[in-house]
């Protein structure tokens, strides 16, 4: 499916100011006019408030001392002419401040309203996969390298 230009950057710049943790130029990507509803995959609650969001960032700088987010947007669904849902895979990796790496793949859904010809979130949601899921794949890739070094 062909995404929107606009889109496109604006998932862009997102990766960029995630890299640089730059959360007042993440911020500036939303509809600050209304309650921002970020939903992260880490995260055990939603963040339905201005406030919560900045508290949600606060903790990310306080843990996270550098991250890189990467987006494949997948899918873009046009809610009315000026609202669209964008389906995407997120892979993340992240250097904590107990100097331990962490990362991984996600899903995710943002809800998007353009104002000002310009595209903003209204939404964003991180919708990992049931832990099921990433347990299984651990059985196969052990047993994939197990396999592998057994000659099979």
């Amino acid at each position: 499916m062909t995404i929107d230009p606009q889109i496109d950057s604006l998932f862009n710049r997102l990766s960029s100011h995630w890299e640089k943790m730059d959360f007042d130029s993440i911020r500036a990507e939303w509809n600050i006019e209304a309650p921002p509803l970020y939903l992260a995959e880490e995260a055990p609650g939603f963040a339905t408030s201005w406030s919560d969001l900045e508290a949600y960032w606060q903790a990310t700088r306080d843990t996270i001392s550098s991250i890189t987010v990467t987006y494949e947007l997948l899918h873009e669904k046009a809610v009315t002419p000026d609202v669209k849902l964008v389906a995407f895979n997120l892979v993340w990796l992240a250097h904590m401040t107990t100097d331990e790496d962490v990362g991984g793949t996600n899903r995710g859904m943002a809800c998007l309203q353009r104002i000002d010809q310009t595209y903003k979130f209204a939404g964003y949601i991180e919708a990992p996969l049931a832990p099921i899921f990433y347990v299984k794949e651990l059985y196969k890739e052990f047993a994939a390298r197990r396999m592998e070094t057994i000659g099979r």
